[in-house]
């Protein structure tokens, strides 16, 4: 009997193990750094003989660096073909504020194009006031250095790719039967979080400044069509009424949550990119 248990908590410890570590393996990013006032970016691919320029930048919605054709490869062959420089500045875990610095800063050259993709959580940086991706916090130097050394057991299982299967899996099931995420989780609040900042995203997205301004605002794909009936989405279609930019939301293309990376993966699957990708090129070839 004993044997049988060893054996299956070796199984088990495998299989965390494997998951954790094809987890880690499967990270793909752009190269991009954020201070607290500027930001750095590969522009090898910039062509100076080239006077228009489109800039691309988001999280991991935008970045899609586990598809085989991701938004930026769609994109960067599209302009390519129309004569503009394409510069891809999307990134993984950025948030609102990291956006913001890139953006004041390319407004000022008013490009051809600024495309930003808008996730509904990146609202997470001003409810928990997050520092830019690159900064690192100030350490307390009060605090004994064999307190610093100490292995924070708590955090890794906080934080472990098996936790949060089992966190994304009640989140499927909550959306799948209420048409909202379990109430009292971060990502409940989003919607409401993105309604009570009403004034400040309005003032952010009429700050973004080029010739044609194209905000694509994300949701969850694993969520389908229920984004519709949250508290942002009529918020974002008055947004559009009343602005110069072009504001389209994921929803409003997306609709199916077969269409999500996975039950439990809640970024848009390789043929939502596609779909997603064509209706954006369509209403950028409006522009000439």
């Amino acid at each position: 009997m004993k044997k049988i248990i060893l054996n299956t908590l070796l199984i088990l410890f495998s299989f965390i193990l494997s998951f954790e570590l094809i987890a880690h393996l499967s990270s793909k990013d752009n190269i991009l750094r954020v201070t607290n006032n500027t930001f750095s970016a590969s522009t090898s691919s910039i062509d100076n003989d080239i006077k228009e320029t489109v800039y691309f930048l988001g999280d991991s919605y935008a970045s899609t660096g586990y598809a085989k054709e991701s938004y930026p490869i769609l994109f960067r062959n599209y302009f390519k073909y129309r004569g503009y420089n394409f510069v891809d500045l999307t990134k993984s875990s950025s948030e609102l504020i990291d956006h913001k610095i890139i953006l004041d800063s390319i407004s000022k050259l008013n490009p051809k194009f600024i495309i930003y993709f808008y996730n509904i959580s990146d609202i997470i940086s001003r409810t928990q006031n997050l520092p830019p991706i690159t900064q690192k916090p100030i350490n307390n130097t009060s605090e004994k250095s064999n307190k610093t050394n100490k292995i924070d057991v708590k955090n890794i299982i906080t934080n472990s790719a098996s936790a949060l299967f089992f966190k994304e899996s009640i989140q499927y099931l909550a959306l799948t039967f209420t048409g909202r995420f379990y109430p009292g989780t971060t990502a409940y609040n989003f919607p409401k979080d993105n309604l009570n900042d009403k004034e400040y995203l309005k003032d952010y997205f009429n700050s973004i400044k080029a010739e044609n301004v194209f905000i694509f605002v994300n949701t969850p794909f694993t969520a389908g069509g229920n984004p519709k009936n949250w508290e942002q989405y009529q918020m974002f279609k008055e947004f559009n009424k009343q602005s110069d930019y072009h504001l389209i939301q994921s929803v409003d293309i997306i609709n199916d949550s077969k269409y999500a990376e996975s039950f439990r993966n809640s970024h848009p699957n390789q043929k939502a990119i596609k779909i997603i990708a064509e209706e954006l090129i369509e209403e950028f070839d409006k522009i000439k």
